[in-house]
Order: C-alpha cells, then sequence, then structure tokens
C-alpha cells in the first residue's frame, strides 16, 4: 500500500474517531425534564444534596428495578439520586420519560448500599455523621476522604425495536392524497348562461 493512500486512511479514521466521540457521549445524556430534587438515596426520605433545573444534562448510572429512582451524575460532578419521572431521553426527536423507555434502551438494574455510596461521596455533608441514618452504628471515617473523580457510564443505550412507540408519541403515517375535484366550467362575469330550447314537437302535443 502507497504511503499516500496509509495516510489518507489515517486522517478519515482519525476524523470518524472525532465525530463519533461526541455522538457517543451525547446518546448516554439523559434531561431533567421537570425541575427535581437531588436526593443522597432511592426515596424523598434521604438527604437533600441539590436542586436541579429543567434542562440539566445527567449521565445515568443506572436505576433501581422500577425504574422510579436512578442514580445519576450532574455538572459539577455532583451524584445523587433524582425520580425516573423526572429524567427523560430524546427518541426520534421526541422528549420520552425514561420511566417508559429505560427498559427498552438498556438502562442498568442497580442497587442501593448507603455505606459504600455515602462513604465515596458524602462524607463532606453536614448530614453525613448523624446517628439515625446509620442504625446505631458510626460511620466511616473521614480521616484522609477525598471525593473521587466523577465517573463515567459503562453502558450506551441502544436503539428500542422499530415498531415500539412510546406512550403519547405516534409514529409518522403516511397521509391519503386530497382527491382531484371535478373542474367545473368558468363563467365570464356579468354574462348570463344560454337558456335551454324547447323541444318544438313537445309544443304540439299541448
Amino acid at each position: 500500500m502507497a504511503s499516500g493512500q496509509i495516510k489518507s486512511w489515517i486522517r478519515n479514521a482519525a476524523l470518524v474517531a472525532a465525530i463519533a466521540m461526541p455522538l457517543a457521549a451525547a446518546a448516554q445524556q439523559a434531561v431533567v425534564s421537570a425541575g427535581g430534587n437531588l436526593r443522597a438515596g432511592p426515596d424523598r426520605t434521604y438527604p437533600l444534596v441539590a436542586q436541579l433545573a429543567p434542562g440539566t444534562p445527567a449521565t445515568v448510572m443506572g436505576c433501581v428495578s422500577s425504574y422510579s429512582w436512578c442514580d445519576v451524575v450532574v455538572p459539577g460532578g455532583v451524584r445523587g439520586w433524582l425520580s425516573g419521572g423526572r429524567l427523560g431521553y430524546a427518541y426520534q426527536g421526541v422528549p420520552v420519560p425514561l420511566l417508559s423507555i429505560g427498559a427498552m434502551i438498556g438502562v442498568p438494574i442497580i442497587t442501593f448500599s448507603l455505606d459504600s455510596y455515602w462513604g465515596n461521596y458524602y462524607r463532606d455533608r453536614p448530614w453525613y455523621s448523624q446517628p439515625r441514618w446509620w442504625g446505631g452504628r458510626r460511620p466511616p471515617s473521614m480521616d484522609g476522604w477525598r471525593r473521587p473523580p466523577p465517573p463515567a457510564a459503562t453502558w450506551r443505550p441502544h436503539e428500542p425495536p422499530a415498531r415500539w412507540h412510546p406512550p403519547g408519541v405516534r409514529p409518522n403515517e403516511a397521509r391519503p392524497a386530497a382527491r382531484p375535484s371535478a373542474a367545473r366550467p368558468q363563467q365570464e362575469p356579468g354574462r348570463r348562461p344560454p337558456e335551454r330550447r324547447r323541444d318544438d314537437s313537445q309544443d304540439n302535443r299541448r
């Protein structure tokens, strides 16, 4: 293979990779469809971590089995749990609730462990050391702790079946073409149509 062809192939491969990587990153991004509270666990009773505005991008790490709560990472590297009903993915250009499409696009099912989750992300929070969250146990020590860097999702959404459509989204149906109407002769303005002539033979019969 000539050196010119090798260079051309390398340039094309680099261009494809440069285009594909942002698309892959964008594909896994969900959006907060309605403002919501980011919690420290998959329930409203857990402490508040942050308040999210509508349109906030969120990387979904996984959800509980019912997709009612999802573990997400939002801008700034803040991690927490958000109600699945407040997350949406774009499906054929239409925002669809994650509750309706989560299983179809392959969102991972995960479990929640307060010990490991709080120990990794919330040791600097004021409610971390409150005894009621630990059931009388002592929380892990805060000595030498550093918040880990924001994780990257290890999964990629895949396309749902071709014939599947989420609730409220109808497939584009072809409308029947309008039938052409029969053309009618137009009359000149101010001109009366010709009168119909009577048959003389009918007059003679009277």
